[in-house]
């Protein structure tokens, strides 16, 4: 609200003024162009006909010196313009920032449950214990690995020593069969079949 400028200073609702906040030492400071929503004789309020973003106004109550033009120079007007426009273009860039920051956070989430239930799989999830689960997914893949290995290791130790076992076996049964045959070479031998002859007269 802007006090002792009105109607009677050819201002009418719809008409853009600009409001210049007064310094102690006499200068002028802008304040923000507004567009008149109601006027009195000497009194008319309005809303910022610039972009003010939320919270960059903070209502003080306070009465503040000032003066208000109907007109500023161009260069000004082109000025406000080009602000008015990058302000928009900063607001949308923070609005689509913002977006991309809750878009990257739910993937680093979904990521992190990813890795959360990988490394479950790796090295076990005490959580599975008593669910009807194969062992593996209680264990996780390197309990399971390493205890395949074992059996592994222990498969191929057993079977090495059975065959040496029957390595041992196959060498003892062909110094037995030697040993028979050296027996049966030692025996008396029978003597050939004896010749009969008869003569005839």
């Amino acid at each position: 609200m802007v006090d002792g400028v009105g109607t009677t200073n050819g201002v009418k609702p719809g008409d853009v003024v600009y409001v210049f906040i007064l310094g102690a030492d006499g200068s002028s400071t802008f304040l923000s162009a507004i567009q008149v929503a109601d006027a009195g004789d000497a009194r008319l309020s309005g809303r910022p006909y610039n972009r003010i973003r939320q919270g960059e106004i903070v209502p003080t109550g306070q009465k503040l010196l000032g003066r208000v033009r109907k007109l500023i120079p161009t260069r000004v007007q082109n000025e406000l313009a080009t602000i008015d426009q990058r302000l928009l273009m900063l607001e949308q860039s923070l609005a689509n920032a913002g977006a991309d920051k809750e878009a990257l956070q739910k993937l680093q989430d979904h990521t992190d449950k990813l890795i959360e239930n990988r490394i479950k799989e790796i090295n076990g999830n005490s959580a599975l214990d008593s669910a009807n689960v194969p062992d593996v997914n209680k264990a996780g893949l390197l309990a399971s690995i390493a205890s395949e290995e074992e059996i592994r290791n222990g498969a191929l130790l057993e079977g090495d020593q059975l065959l040496r076992r029957l390595l041992r076996t196959r060498q003892k049964l062909e110094e037995v069969l030697d040993n028979n045959r050296e027996l049966t070479g030692a025996l008396p031998q029978p003597a050939g079949p004896a010749t009969i002859g008869a003569s005839l007269r």
